[in-house]
């Protein structure tokens, strides 16, 4: 019997030596999964100015510098994890410059992405905000990062809206010419923006909704469809003087002006006063022209129709050019002797009343 309990205690203890032995190897296979990531790695370290690739079944960083040959000593160390591999910086850590909010500071790294290397830093940022370079750029020694604070607000603007233009057709102006009919009338709308400020500036406007308050009325433009316009390619001997000429009539041949723009050969010169008028497209003067810059209102009685005249003001500051007495009206008397066409008001307007020389030809 003591030789039977003899025997089965030395099994005993057999068993446990085994059971121990098993889990010793369960504990290095288990600490070994923990160091090993199952897949071979490749590590860029950088050292001392230079720059060591390796593969490693561990991420630990003493088997890596072990495979670089690197003694780690005293030096510090960073580590980045990329869809390329690791990146393990190993030695002092430089200075990156951050500007943002106004201010620029100087962050210490080794290796780092900007998004984290300003999360680190404490400046709160958010994907509207612009970051330069982007947030996932890796930190260099050559990086200086940006950051932009962006702010969309919402506006509410009230905008004139620009009248619509119809177009007619019409054979009594000279084609590529257009005189407004019917003037329009600019609505009024309000506009929702949406306002985009960089570190306070506006950079652009979005445009979310619009409310008509006041409709707009379109304006109605005759356009001229007629035969083009006589052109005369030498109105008069002076170049200079054809470019200042209002009225582009001619006659049969140049004339010849002095330095004064004053013609040489005339049958009579008035001096006298000189109004001015427009009208609308398609209006026609008293003779059957179509009213238009060069055919002019006179009293046909001091200056019969079809008589052509050169005009130009006594101070030399218009200089209307060749005209044709073409129509007359009951403004026609007194002080003044003729009546220019311009083809605005505001060009009437500006004209006003003027001395001129009128030139018979």
């Amino acid at each position: 019997m003591r030789l039977l309990n003899h025997f089965m205690w030395g099994e005993q203890i057999g068993r446990n030596k085994k059971t121990a032995l098993l889990s010793a190897v369960i504990f290095v296979i288990a600490i070994l999964g923990v160091l090993c990531n199952g897949t071979s790695r490749t590590v860029t370290v950088f050292y001392n100015n230079q720059c060591t690739v390796v593969s490693s079944y561990f991420t630990t960083p003493g088997i890596i510098l072990q495979k670089a040959g690197i003694l780690l000593g005293d030096h510090g160390y960073d580590m980045l994890d990329t869809e390329n591999g690791l990146i393990m910086r190993v030695g002092p850590a430089f200075s990156v410059q951050v500007t943002a909010d106004g201010q620029t500071v100087t962050a210490d790294t080794r290796v780092d992405r900007v998004g984290n290397l300003l999360t680190r830093m404490g400046i709160e940022w958010d994907q509207d905000d612009i970051v330069t370079p982007s947030a996932d750029t890796i930190v260099s020694t050559a990086t200086a990062i940006t950051l932009q604070r962006v702010n969309c607000v919402t506006a509410v603007r009230e905008e004139a809206v620009a009248p619509d233009v119809i177009y007619e057709d019409t054979d009594t102006l000279p084609v590529g010419t257009q005189s407004v009919k019917i003037p329009g009338v600019a609505g009024l709308s309000q506009v929702t923006y949406t306002d985009r400020y960089v570190d306070g500036v506006l950079t652009d406007s979005t445009p979310v909704s619009t409310v008509v308050l006041e409709p707009s009325s379109p304006a109605t433009v005759y356009r001229g469809i007629g035969a083009p316009e006589k052109f005369a390619p030498v109105v008069t001997n002076d170049a200079k003087l054809n470019t200042q000429l209002i009225s582009k009539l001619q006659t049969n041949n140049p004339i010849a002006v002095n330095a004064q723009g004053q013609p040489l050969q005339f049958k009579k010169c008035i001096k006298g006063k000189a109004t001015a008028y427009t009208a609308a497209a398609g209006k026609h003067t008293a003779t059957g022209d179509v009213a238009q810059v060069g055919y002019i209102a006179v009293d046909p009685k001091e200056i019969p129709y079809g008589t052509m005249m050169f005009i130009k003001t006594v101070d030399g500051s218009y200089m209307y050019g060749v005209a044709k007495a073409s129509d007359t009206g009951g403004f026609i008397s007194g002080p003044v002797d003729v009546d220019l066409f311009f083809n605005t008001e505001a060009e009437c307007v500006q004209f006003g009343v003027r001395n001129v020389e009128i030139y018979i030809l």
